[in-house]
């Protein structure tokens, strides 16, 4: 039943191991629950509805139950914690397609983008867990993406969360939202730097919400070739997430273990609900590294994306984004390959504009097929398009 506002992204497995896996999910799975992650509403008795304003997509209370581990806080809370009275569910997602590029539409490719496993639950009174893990991930062996417990102070509005997990922005910023291609926002870099927003974190948040619907979340994260403090302030309503954020680090550069590059970040990104079939999101960000070369010249850059969903039917959903890329550093050629695109045939230049064209059809409320064109702007042969299915139970 539930769905996480997340498209995948997957791994590579043996194509006939994974063609077989996902034969088995859609064997298995029961269309008719109407969530992308059936099992976790299936616990809670919960309809697509109350967590989906379309899926894959979150709505407010989708997206603080998802935080939560995928469990009811107050009245609704399910009994167990250590008497185990309620298995912690385990659901699937699973993203299949064939992908060409405008250059050479014949060199197309069939692909398993991303198989993926998903659990969480509370585990004991104000504590709760969470896990994420890419079996499949862009047609290679997965990682672990998320694995964390969270403890939810009592009689405070203060929230602990340890383990790895993504930084706590709007949307989703390692995983795509409703589209197939990832968003070049989250993954803007310079040089060897690479800590990317996209990137989930392995660290400690500290989350505090004096008030309804305002939040001030803070992450110290470090792992092998960066360390960093990222901080976002926000706003929330049943319609609107609005935020500011800043983040500050070092990063070790080529093979030396010295942090040598220091950099920041800082931006806003935002989440607005225009009317029951429109949805308008997208995040800003400007960067300054002072060593990102390795070379002593320090670097900047800004990007973003502005996206649009329109709910024409129940059934179907139409979107379009705008997107951009630009190295404001003095060397040309210095940004490094997009890592989420890699897979895709693209990289991140120095300067970019895309235009991105979806449309998706629901087969069922956790099946649906998926079309989708993203036009480079400034290279024209580089634009691409796919045709897919993204499934889950």
């Amino acid at each position: 039943m539930t769905k996480t506002g997340d498209a995948l992204r997957c791994v590579r497995f043996p194509r006939l191991l994974a063609g077989i896996g996902l034969g088995l999910l859609f064997f298995m799975g029961s269309p008719q629950t109407g969530f992308s992650l059936p099992a976790f509403a299936r616990q809670n008795n919960l309809s697509c509805v109350t967590c989906h304003s379309s899926y894959p997509r979150l709505n407010s209370f989708g997206k603080s139950f998802k935080a939560k581990g995928y469990s009811l806080v107050g009245p609704q809370a399910t009994a167990g914690p250590w008497a185990w009275q309620n298995f912690y569910p385990i659901a699937f997602q699973g993203i299949m397609g064939y992908s060409f590029q405008k250059n050479n539409p014949k060199d197309g490719d069939f692909a398993v983008n991303a198989v993926q496993i998903f659990a969480g639950g509370p585990i004991a009174p104000n504590l709760v867990m969470y896990l994420h893990h890419h079996l499949v991930m862009d047609d290679l062996p997965g990682e672990l993406h998320e694995a964390w417990i969270q403890w939810l102070v009592p009689r405070l509005p203060v929230e602990l969360r340890i383990g790895q997990f993504e930084l706590p922005l709007a949307n989703s910023p390692g995983k795509t939202i409703l589209t197939h291609f990832g968003y070049l926002s989250y993954t803007a870099t310079l040089g060897e730097n690479p800590d990317l927003l996209a990137n989930s974190k392995r660290g400690v948040e500290l989350t505090w919400a004096p008030v309804d619907g305002l939040r001030w979340a803070t992450v110290y994260y470090q792992q092998e070739g960066y360390r960093a403090v990222f901080s976002r302030l926000s706003r929330s309503t049943l319609t609107s997430d609005i935020g500011v954020f800043f983040q500050y680090g070092s990063a070790t550069l080529g093979d030396t273990m010295e942090f040598t590059d220091r950099y920041s970040r800082v931006g806003m990104d935002f989440d607005w609900l225009l009317s029951a079939f429109a949805e308008l999101y997208g995040m800003a960000q400007y960067g300054k590294d002072t060593n990102p070369h390795g070379d002593g010249d320090p670097g900047t850059f800004w990007a973003g994306f502005l996206q649009l969903d329109l709910h024409v039917r129940p059934d179907i959903v139409l979107g379009v984004r705008g997107e951009t890329f630009q190295n404001l550093s003095e060397e040309a050629g210095s940004s490094e390959p997009n890592l989420l695109h890699e897979a895709q045939g693209g990289v991140l230049p120095d300067h970019g504009i895309w235009l991105d064209l979806f449309a998706q059809y629901y087969l069922a409320m956790n099946a649906k097929l998926v079309l989708e064109y993203l036009r480079d702007l400034i290279t024209p042969a580089d634009s691409r398009g796919i045709v897919g299915v993204h499934y889950a139970f």
